[in-house]
């Protein structure tokens, strides 16, 4: 059994075979667990959390910081369903940053009625001094990267293939 790597073919070692498949350590990923599929544990304020079918949550503020090390992954090839299941070998650090303009511009935001008594202004200049207080917080919380571990063996991708004859 070989496994294309690069522009070659090299050979499978310690290949697995079972009743119903192959199982194989193979090539290393690169870039770490996509960031739609990080469990990110930052608990950002969200004031303005969107409309329609989209609501922003935590993860939207978020942009990957510097690049992942490669990973080494381990491959089931299930003759029997037709999948290729792909499980990284050990744990996968992703590192991440608030990404500060974005987060700034559309949690500043505060809508507020075209016509208000004096009353109402002073409430609104508090509310927004309590917003701009918690944004700062925020930022300065999370201005280094930070960190995400997804444990090994947590992290799978499924790919589809058919065993031709």
């Amino acid at each position: 059994m070989y496994w294309k790597s690069g522009i070659e073919w090299v050979p499978l070692e310690d290949a697995n075979f079972k009743d119903a498949g192959v199982v194989f350590k193979g090539l290393g990923i690169e870039g770490g667990v996509p960031l739609k599929d990080l469990k990110i544990d930052a608990d950002l304020p969200i004031f303005n959390s969107g409309t329609g079918h989209k609501k922003r949550t935590s993860k939207d503020y978020f942009i990957k910081g510097k690049e992942s090390d490669i990973t080494p992954y381990e491959y089931t090839l299930d003759m029997v369903r037709g999948r290729l299941i792909i499980t990284n070998s050990i744990p996968i650090k992703n590192y991440l940053r608030l990404d500060v303009e974005k987060y700034t511009k559309e949690q500043s935001i505060l809508d507020t009625p075209r016509i208000q008594t004096d009353e109402e202004k002073a409430e609104e200049k508090i509310r927004r001094k309590d917003r701009d207080d918690a944004i700062k917080a925020a930022i300065e919380q999370y201005e280094k990267e930070l960190e995400v571990v997804t444990p090994a063996r947590r992290h799978q991708l499924t790919e589809y293939c058919n065993l031709e004859k």
